[in-house]
């Protein structure tokens, strides 16, 4: 599999230098600044139109590993629009600032160390912005701590990266974080991540196939309609003295609309869905006045705006990514995160994925499309 699709033009290498250096600078300080203000994500949207300057500048249009499945549903997003909306669009674009970054070719080496460092500057930054000093508060199962942060997100990210080049030491250092900052999915992909690479890699590599993990994926979906329905209300109540919507966080509130809309018709859903964005309308309930707000389930937001022959493409390219393992262990990673939160649309997060993937492929397909040409794309 071969990812450059253009080829380069013979320009001066150092202007090429300069524009690919100033661009993927960009790139990492507005993506690294949404962790620390959220707010200045709005700075963060330049990043798709610089990338495509720096691509037309250079000839040369690439992806990183992580990118074919997000590229399924952009494609899958142009050809349902008319049943979409702009809050659809938006998610489109969104996608895009996390894929651009390696667009033009310049492969990032961002030691983890770094990365690692620097969420944790972010982490504090964010505890001190709170309020935070003078008392700590840590409560997994309400969900509340004091160093609660958008860092979690990396700091997992960091775990499954160090567990997939088996650093131990490090992997279990950002995994600690990673739940002290408190994103119970992320901590979790984590975790499995580092069970998988201590299985035996016969299994892991025989699972981590599409048949086996869109079967798995259906699986959970079947549950996440079974708890929304109240069928494990009981059992959540008798072992955690919570309610499954407390437990939950709102998500069984959240997903009851687009549940019922997949009951009411499920073959329609089977096939097209209500079109990108419509998730965001139907968990109003009607009621048009209320704020936007998000599914906290990717999986079922793919299934219900994109139908379910879309729904299974995104998992068989996921899983189709690379031949090395690792990577694919990765990408259970972000399975994972799928399954409770909304990273699809967290450029930060796509944008970590993409660093992580390439350090974990360095003689892939990848690592080769990156090489050829003029030596402006190695960096």
């Amino acid at each position: 599999m071969k990812y450059t699709i253009l080829q380069p033009r013979r320009e001066p290498l150092g202007s090429l230098l300069r524009l690919d250096m100033l661009v993927a600078g960009i790139c990492i300080a507005a993506l690294g600044m949404t962790m620390l203000v959220g707010s200045l994500r709005l700075v963060t949207y330049v990043i798709p139109p610089l990338a495509l300057l720096a691509v037309l500048a250079t000839g040369r249009l690439t992806w990183s590993p992580n990118a074919p499945p997000y590229l399924v549903l952009i494609a899958a997003a142009a050809l349902l629009a008319p049943l979409g909306n702009m809050a659809g669009l938006q998610d489109v674009y969104l996608m895009l600032i996390g894929l651009s970054p390696f667009a033009f070719g310049c492969r990032y080496r961002l030691p983890w160390q770094h990365i690692f460092w620097a969420a944790v500057v972010a982490t504090l930054l964010t505890y001190v912005r709170k309020g935070g000093v003078g008392g700590v508060e840590f409560d997994p199962m309400t969900s509340r701590s004091s160093f609660e942060a958008t860092t979690s997100f990396v700091f997992g990210v960091l775990a499954a990266w160090a567990a997939c080049e088996r650093r131990w030491l490090a992997s279990l250092l950002a995994l600690l974080l990673c739940i002290l900052t408190l994103k119970r999915i992320v901590a979790l992909g984590a975790i499995v991540v580092v069970a998988a690479m201590l299985l035996p890699r016969r299994w892991v590599d025989r699972l981590l196939r599409p048949l086996p993990m869109i079967l798995l994926n259906v699986l959970y979906l079947l549950v996440v309609i079974r708890y929304t329905q109240g069928g494990f209300d009981a059992l959540i109540v008798q072992y955690t003295s919570q309610s499954s919507d407390q437990l939950g966080m709102g998500r069984q509130r959240l997903y009851h609309y687009p549940v019922q809309e997949l009951l009411h018709d499920p073959w329609r859903f089977a096939f097209v869905g209500m079109g990108p964005g419509s998730a965001y309308e139907v968990m109003k309930g009607g009621w048009g006045f209320l704020g936007k707000a998000n599914l906290h389930n990717d999986s079922l937001k793919i299934l219900f705006e994109y139908g379910g022959l879309v729904w299974a493409g995104f998992y068989a390219v996921l899983y189709r990514t690379s031949q090395r393992l690792e990577l694919r262990i990765l990408m259970l990673f972000v399975n994972i995160m799928f399954l409770t939160d909304n990273t699809l649309i967290y450029p930060y997060v796509i944008f970590a994925i993409g660093i992580a993937c390439q350090s974990l492929a360095p003689a892939s397909d990848t690592a080769q499309a990156w090489a050829r040409g003029d030596a402006g794309a190695r960096r």
